[in-house]
C-alpha cells in the first residue's frame, strides 16, 4: 500500500475495487428485494368433495358433467359454485347450484302429480281408481281427480248390470281423460273356411259368418269348431256403439273325429262303433313290419308265403301291447293324435259288439264264454256263406286260400269291419278270468273248422306268452274319456 502510495496510484486503485464491490452488493439487494418483497404467485386450490343424498334413494344426481346414482360422492372437485340436478322417475325434478367442497346434503323429492278426468254416458256411473289392489278413489262421474301421484292405474266403471274397465297413465301436470259408454256394441265373427260352430261360455250362438248385435262392452271371447278343423278361440274387446271384427283360419285337424272313418299313417283304416274307433281289418304284414323296423326286431319268417297285406301271425299279447304303445307314440309325435288318445287291444266286450253281439251277459271273458249258441260273425245259420270270410279248413269251402288271406278279401259287416270271423285269432285285452295269466282270443281262424270254435260267443284261453300261425290282432283308438 505505501510503494502504490509513493508511486502516486491511490485514486485509481480504490477505484477498480469499489465498482465490481458496488456491482456486487447492487445484485445482492435486488436479489433480496425481489425475494422479500416482489409479487408472489398464488399456490394452486386444493381439491374438493361433494356428498348428495336423496329420499327417496336411487335418484339420478348431475354435478356438472358427472353422474351417479344417489347416495353420490364426488370427489376431485375444484372448489365453488356447481350447478346440480336431480330426476327420479314420478318424482319432481330438482335443479339447484350449490357450494363446493359440500358435507352430505339430503335433497328430499316430492311426487310428480297430475290428474284424472273422468265422464260417462249417461252421467253417474259409480268408479273406483285402483293401484294394484289398492283403492284410492271413488266417486261418481262426471269427475275430475286431482293431485294423483303419477304412474298406472285402472279405472273400473258401474252401472246397473255393467261394469267397464280401462287402464289409464297419470302424467306430470297433466289430464288424463276416460269416458266410459254404457250403450251396447256389435261383432262381426268369421272363419275360413266358414260353417264353424261359434260358441260363448260354452253355449253355441251361431255358425260363420256370424254378426253378433247388443254385446255389452268388455273383453269377449269365442269358441270355433268346425268338422275336420282344430278347434280355434277368437278375442277381442267390444266398445260402446261400435263393431269387433274377429277372425280366424282354422287348421286342419289330421287326427279322427268322433263317428268318421279315418285313416292313419300306417294306412290302417279305423271305423266308429258307438263313439270309439276300431281297424277295419286285422293289423297286418306291413304295419308289423314298419314297427320292428322302427324298433330293430327281426320279423319272424312263417313256414307258408304271405303278402305284405295278409294279417300278421305268430304274436303273442305282449307283442300286441309294445305295437300298440310304439304306433301311440309316433303319431303324437306326429301330432295326429292327442294325449288323450291311443291304440290297444280291444277288450273283450268291444270285440263282441264290433262283431254284433252287444248284450251279452255276464262280468268276466269266462262269465259270458259260449252263452249264445245260435250267432256267428257272418249272422245266424250254418256253414258260413262262401263270401262270409276265410274259412278254408271246413269242408266244401271253396274261398280259394288255404292260409291267411289279404285284408278286406272278403264282405265287411254292416259296420264296415273285415274278418271278424276266420282268416286269424284275435287277441282281447283283458284275462280269461281275474288272477289268471290266460289270455283270450276272438274270430276263429283259417285253421278251424269246429262250428262251437267259430260261434261269436267262443272265447280261445291260451296263455298270453304263446304265438302261433293263426295268432294275430286287431287295433282300437280309443280317448281317454271313453267308457270301456
Amino acid at each position: 500500500d505505501l510503494a502504490r502510495i509513493a508511486a502516486g496510484n491511490v485514486r485509481a486503485q480504490r477505484f477498480r475495487l469499489t465498482i465490481p464491490l458496488a456491482i456486487a452488493a447492487l445484485l445482492l439487494i435486488g436479489v433480496l428485494g425481489f425475494y422479500l418483497f416482489g409479487p408472489r404467485k398464488s399456490p394452486p386450490p386444493g381439491l374438493a368433495t361433494a356428498v348428495v343424498q336423496t329420499e327417496p334413494g336411487g335418484a339420478m344426481v348431475i354435478l356438472g358433467d358427472r353422474v351417479e346414482r344417489s347416495p353420490a360422492t364426488f370427489r376431485g372437485l375444484t372448489s365453488g359454485k356447481h350447478l346440480l340436478r336431480i330426476m327420479l322417475p314420478d318424482f319432481d325434478s330438482i335443479e339447484t347450484e350449490i357450494a363446493v367442497p359440500l358435507a352430505p346434503a339430503v335433497f328430499k323429492l316430492v311426487r310428480s302429480k297430475g290428474s284424472i278426468q273422468i265422464n260417462s254416458q249417461p252421467t253417474g256411473a259409480n268408479f273406483e281408481v285402483r293401484r294394484g289392489t289398492e283403492v284410492v278413489r271413488r266417486g261418481k262421474t262426471p269427475a275430475l281427480l286431482r293431485d294423483l301421484p303419477t304412474g298406472r292405474y285402472e279405472v273400473v266403471a258401474k252401472k246397473d248390470d255393467w261394469k267397464l274397465t280401462e287402464p289409464v297413465e297419470v302424467k306430470r301436470g297433466e289430464i288424463a281423460l276416460r269416458t266410459f259408454g254404457f250403450a251396447n256394441g256389435s261383432v262381426k265373427i268369421i272363419s275360413a273356411p266358414a260353417g264353424a260352430t261359434v260358441s260363448a261360455g260354452g253355449k253355441a250362438v251361431g255358425t260363420t259368418p256370424l254378426l253378433l248385435d247388443e254385446v255389452k262392452p268388455g273383453e269377449v271371447s269365442y269358441s270355433l269348431e268346425l268338422a275336420g278343423f282344430k278347434a280355434a278361440a277368437v278375442q277381442g274387446t267390444v266398445r260402446p256403439n261400435e263393431q269387433s271384427f274377429l277372425a280366424a283360419r282354422l287348421e286342419k285337424k289330421l287326427s279322427l273325429e268322433r263317428g268318421q272313418v279315418w285313416q292313419n299313417s300306417l294306412g290302417m283304416r279305423f271305423v266308429a262303433v258307438g263313439s270309439w274307433h276300431i281297424s277295419a281289418w286285422e293289423t297286418r304284414v306291413r304295419d308289423w313290419a314298419a314297427f320292428c323296423t322302427a324298433r330293430g326286431r327281426t320279423l319272424e319268417q312263417v313256414d307258408f308265403k304271405q303278402t305284405e297285406n295278409d294279417p300278421v301271425v305268430k304274436v303273442n299279447w305282449r307283442d300286441t301291447s309294445e305295437f300298440c304303445q310304439w304306433l301311440t307314440e309316433k303319431e303324437r309325435r306326429e301330432n295326429l293324435l292327442d294325449e288323450t288318445e291311443s291304440y290297444r287291444l280291444p277288450t273283450d266286450r268291444e270285440w263282441s259288439e264290433a262283431a254284433g253281439s252287444p248284450n251279452e251277459s255276464g262280468d268276466t271273458p269266462e262269465e259270458r264264454d259260449g252263452r249264445t249258441r245260435d250267432r256267428f260273425p257272418w249272422g245266424q245259420g250254418w256253414p258260413p256263406p262262401s263270401d262270409a270270410g276265410n274259412y278254408g279248413a271246413i269242408e266244401g269251402s271253396n274261398d280259394g286260400f288255404t292260409t291267411t288271406a289279404p285284408a278286406g278279401s272278403f264282405s265287411a259287416n254292416s259296420l264296415g269291419i273285415f274278418d271278424l270271423g276266420g282268416n286269424v285269432w284275435e287277441w282281447c285285452e283283458d284275462l280269461y278270468k281275474s288272477g289268471s295269466r290266460w289270455g283270450v282270443l276272438r274270430g276263429g281262424s283259417w285253421g278251424n273248422k269246429s262250428r262251437g270254435e267259430l260261434l261269436t260267443s267262443y272265447r280261445n284261453v291260451v296263455d298270453r306268452g304263446e304265438r302261433d300261425v293263426i295268432y294275430g290282432f286287431r287295433c282300437v283308438l280309443a280317448s281317454e274319456d271313453e267308457e270301456r
